[in-house]
């Protein structure tokens, strides 16, 4: 085993507090996402990142990614691809109301591993909470905090292991002309 010269890949992992109003505390880890998004109303929150309020925002909800899960439903709601071994996490905004009243950053905000983020919504109901297509249900969500785990994910990387880039251009853009 020793003489084995395998290597691993490794990436990083969001974790997710969620704090609802009666006090109770979920904890998850994420590989790919965490969303939070209200289905009956417009959801309104503010966006804290590295206690900064960056916006209220108003729309359908936000997602939270990492570089793993860029690929994933970040990149259907617009946002960045990063390459998996960035140890950072993306904000992208889910159906972003903007008009003459209200203004949104309208644009995904890529948030390094020291800063945390915060949202919390500024109205009661019930929101849908996906964790890697894991969906809950709360009532009342006080606060939603995320930041990028100590912990990563590894994998063994083979030697047939195929380049991020090269699945990214096979998944997504297919044959490119010479």
């Amino acid at each position: 085993m020793r003489a084995d010269k395998g290597r691993k890949a490794s990436y990083p992992v969001l974790r997710a507090k969620i704090t609802l109003d009666d006090g109770r505390v979920v904890k998850a880890r994420a590989l790919n996402e965490v969303a939070i998004k209200r289905i009956e109303k417009t959801m309104v929150a503010d966006v804290i990142i590295d206690k900064v309020k960056l916006e209220r925002f108003r729309g359908d909800g936000i997602s939270v990614s990492t570089p793993t899960g860029s690929t994933a439903y970040n990149k259907s709601l617009g946002g960045a691809i990063l390459h998996p071994t960035m140890e950072a996490m993306q904000l992208t905004e889910i159906s972003s109301l903007n008009n003459r009243v209200y203004r949104t950053l309208g644009s995904s905000v890529i948030v390094p591993k020291k800063d945390k983020i915060e949202i919390i919504p500024k109205r009661q109901g019930v929101y849908t909470v996906s964790i890697d297509n894991k969906t809950m249900h709360y009532k009342n969500v006080s606060k939603i905090e995320y930041c990028i785990d100590n912990k990563k994910i590894s994998f063994v990387a083979t030697p047939f292991h195929t380049s991020f880039w090269e699945r990214v251009r096979d998944a997504f853009i297919g044959e490119v002309d010479s």
